[in-house]
């Protein structure tokens, strides 16, 4: 919603009513911080201008008596008319006097706003800077967790080639093992065999040996 005039004189009426002195950066704060310093100062030389007519008293009419002394006197009328022309020099001076102490007032609420402004538009840089440095790590974070990722699939993949290559010897260590096991077992039964048909030749050769001990 658009920042309007109303809005902006019905601030500076709760800060004057709350005893709190309406400069543009206490009606730029009452309205949550938001509104350009051109748009509130014009907004309050409108609501001051309303405040100090609203201040000024009414003028009288003069009575009648005093109107018809001025009609029969001509030296008194002269006398009152310097007497006016005096009091609206006066009045003007004063006049003067009060735009200028408020052009006063609106330069130094205009300087504490735009200091206002100022500091907030500090806070705002610090902001976006610490942003910045945060933004920056987590990137580097990440390039590190990229970097942290690539290595780890390079080693695992390591490790399983490794681990293959490890298991493929063991098979092959297995597989001689149980062939030698195989060659050992047939040479053990070839050697049984040997011994069998030896131990029946000594027993063949001893009964030869026993008959023809016999015939003698």
């Amino acid at each position: 919603m658009a920042l309007t005039k109303e809005m902006i004189w019905k601030a500076a009426d709760e800060l004057d009513a709350d005893g709190t002195k309406p400069t543009l950066a206490n009606v730029r704060k009452r309205l949550g911080g938001v509104g350009s310093f051109t748009t509130i100062q014009e907004a309050m030389s409108e609501w001051k201008n309303r405040k100090q007519q609203e201040a000024q008293p009414l003028i009288d009419p003069p009575p009648p008596a005093l109107a018809q002394l001025l009609e029969n006197f001509g030296a008194d009328i002269w006398n009152l008319a310097r007497v006016a022309a005096d009091q609206a020099l006066d009045g003007k001076r004063r006049v003067i006097e009060e735009n200028a102490a408020q052009i006063r007032e609106q330069a130094e609420e205009a300087i504490a706003l735009a200091d206002s402004m100022d500091a907030e538009l500090h806070d705002l840089r610090a902001k976006i800077a610490g942003l910045e440095e945060t933004a920056a790590l987590y990137r580097e974070l990440q390039a590190n967790y990229h970097a942290l990722e690539e290595r780890a699939e390079l080693e695992l993949k390591h490790q399983k080639d490794h681990s293959a290559q490890e298991i493929h010897r063991a098979v092959s260590r297995a597989n001689e093992k149980d062939s030698e096991a195989i060659e050992a077992r047939k040479s053990e039964r070839q050697a049984l065999d040997r011994a069998a048909r030896a131990e029946g030749q000594v027993e063949a050769l001893e009964k030869q040996l026993g008959l023809a001990k016999k015939d003698k």
